[in-house]
């Protein structure tokens, strides 16, 4: 019996997948730090505003660390020459797809 759809990925494939995910979560992540420290270098402060862009930055660079590091831990515990079978939510989740319908 087939119990909805599953993608099947062997774990090399899977690793390298996760660790491109990494290094693009990483440079996002210095992006974001550098456009802060652009920003608090020419005079601009962190405000209690809802539309405060040193907060909004600060906030994406936050975001695409704690990414980089659930993709890292994930590639670091991967099962050897073992086949992952993923559901269309985990494709989601790990970034293989943006999203399904």
């Amino acid at each position: 019996m087939i119990d909805g759809i599953k993608i099947q990925l062997k774990s090399e494939e899977l690793k390298q997948h996760l660790l491109d995910k990494v290094k693009y979560h990483q440079n996002k992540n210095s992006f974001y730090e550098d456009q802060v420290n652009a920003l608090k270098s020419g005079g601009i402060k962190s405000e209690a505003v809802t539309n405060d862009p040193v907060s909004s930055l600060e906030q994406s660079a936050k975001k695409h660390k704690g990414k980089a590091e659930y993709f890292q831990f994930l590639a670091d515990h991967l099962v050897a020459d073992e086949i992952y079978q993923l559901s269309e939510n985990d494709l989601t989740k790990l970034e293989i797809i943006s999203y399904y319908f």
